[in-house]
């Protein structure tokens, strides 16, 4: 019975906003209100949640969502949030297949075939940002054979992407934002980005990104080569 309540509370979170709410239960029995009291706050419910889930998307990908504009973005949001639906209790991990989501969008690719890999750099900021870290130990490089048997680990927010489109890795320094840049000012640091040379096909030149929390934000650094 709970799995059963918990399928179907789970598919009437990510159905259409158009959709009565409470037609996706089969034991309505189990709430306290039924007609159109429980339908009325099922729909408060259902609406609330989506909304939130879209917001978390737009602070997630703030940049993919001003060269995208509100509307193209929210709908984007909501497609995505009808199929995705929070599998762990902690929001920082939502958003994770929003990148694939992206890459599998023929209107997106077609218009900007680099935008997933922006998502990609993005989605690495979030994680750099919620990474874990690591107990600092001293290491006396005067001893070699101490060093010699020492074991170094990367830092968990450390990260590396290869084959990022250059316009997606300017996007990411550009457009760079906190509380007191507005969109309109995003908007327009976008707007070179936008009409660039490259901007609506594939052809622009890619590099591997290395991103790893510093101590006031994340860092993007640019190879030196570009990858064969």
């Amino acid at each position: 019975m709970l799995a059963n309540f918990q399928r179907d509370f789970t598919n009437m979170l990510k159905s259409d906003t158009t959709t009565s709410p409470a037609d996706y239960f089969d034991d309505k029995y189990l709430f306290l209100q039924e007609g159109d009291i429980l339908n009325n706050r099922l729909l408060i419910y259902r609406n609330n949640v989506q909304q939130s889930l879209r917001n978390l998307l737009k602070t997630t990908y703030m940049r993919c969502y001003v060269i995208l504009g509100h509307d193209n973005f929210m709908f984007l949001a909501q497609e995505f949030v009808k199929n995705n639906i929070p599998e762990q209790a902690k929001l920082s991990a939502y958003g994770s297949g929003f990148v694939k989501f992206l890459k599998e969008n023929n209107h997106v690719q077609k218009e900007y075939p680099w935008l997933a890999d922006l998502a990609i750099l993005e989605w690495a900021y979030q994680e750099s940002f919620f990474a874990g870290n690591l107990s600092k130990k001293s290491i006396d490089i005067d001893n070699i054979a101490n060093l010699l048997q020492s074991r170094f680990l990367l830092h968990p927010s450390l990260s590396l992407k290869a084959d990022i489109s250059s316009i997606a890795i300017d996007a990411m320094q550009v457009m760079q934002y906190d509380d007191n840049i507005s969109i309109h000012d995003m908007q327009h640091m976008d707007s070179n980005i936008k009409f660039c040379q490259y901007a609506h096909d594939n052809t622009a030149p890619k590099y591997h990104v290395m991103i790893a929390r510093g101590s006031i934000s994340t860092i993007f650094h640019r190879a030196i080569t570009q990858p064969t």
